[in-house]
């Protein structure tokens, strides 16, 4: 993936993706009312150019903003964290009965990992195998634990969560993989567009060259943003995003 991201594909515009799908509804449609002349002055504007120009517009309405990706992973990364707590909720909650089945046993409550808790509790990687661990120890003192009245429930919900976990950070990392593949399909149909309208415009500039108001409607790179068009282009993510 970080070779992916290395030599990700550049945008060929330089304003926003919503300025570029505004000019290109313009540009699609004085190009289809005057689709006669194109095709006299380039045959190759004859059908199915404006069919694949409707298409590639339409492939540049419906892909997901970059926004969207983020929110999504913003999504799966808070249902991790939410596992991560409960994961060290219920830890802490067992060690009342690890100490109380064990007064005193240092080497039993570091074999339930007492003492590294604290220092993985944010981190998702060491908490996973934390959990297939503290799992498989709580079932191999099960019964002392049981003894100590250790509800089983809790017993069963060892493996639960680790297994809840191990599911959620999955989805996480996958959802990072794919916006940083997203990122990458969407400025290649984003390009596509461009590209189509920018072979639109200088044959209509040359078409109409002696009309300057049908000469403004075939603009594309000189178009001004307006006010409100702020937002620069998407980038693909970083690595560490």
């Amino acid at each position: 993936m970080a070779n992916k991201i290395k030599n990700a594909i550049v945008r060929l515009y330089h304003f926003s993706d919503a300025r570029l799908l505004e000019i290109m509804r313009g540009i699609k449609k004085a190009f289809s009312d005057n689709k006669i002349k194109f095709i006299q002055y380039d045959p190759n504007f004859d059908d199915p150019f404006e069919e694949n120009l409707g298409q590639k517009l339409q492939n540049a309405e419906i892909v997901p903003s970059d926004d969207t990706i983020k929110a999504s992973q913003k999504g799966k990364t808070a249902g991790v964290n939410s596992d991560m707590e409960e994961c060290y909720d219920h830890v802490m909650y067992t060690e009342r009965f690890v100490e109380r089945a064990f007064p005193g046993n240092q080497a039993v409550h570091d074999e339930f990992g007492y003492n590294k808790i604290v220092s993985i509790r944010r981190n998702q990687a060491e908490m996973i195998l934390f959990m297939k661990d503290f799992s498989a120890t709580s079932i191999k003192y099960q019964a002392e634990l049981t003894a100590a009245k250790y509800p089983g429930r809790k017993l069963e919900l060892s493996n639960t969560l680790y297994n809840k976990l191990l599911s959620s950070n999955s989805t996480q990392e996958d959802t990072k993989d794919s916006r940083n593949i997203s990122t990458e399909e969407r400025i290649q149909i984003y390009n596509d567009l461009y590209l189509a309208g920018k072979d639109i415009c200088e044959a209509g500039r040359k078409i109409f060259k002696d009309d300057p108001a049908m000469k403004k409607l075939f603009t594309i790179d000189n178009n001004k943003s307006s006010a409100a068009d702020t937002t620069p282009p998407e980038t693909p993510p970083t690595a560490a995003q």
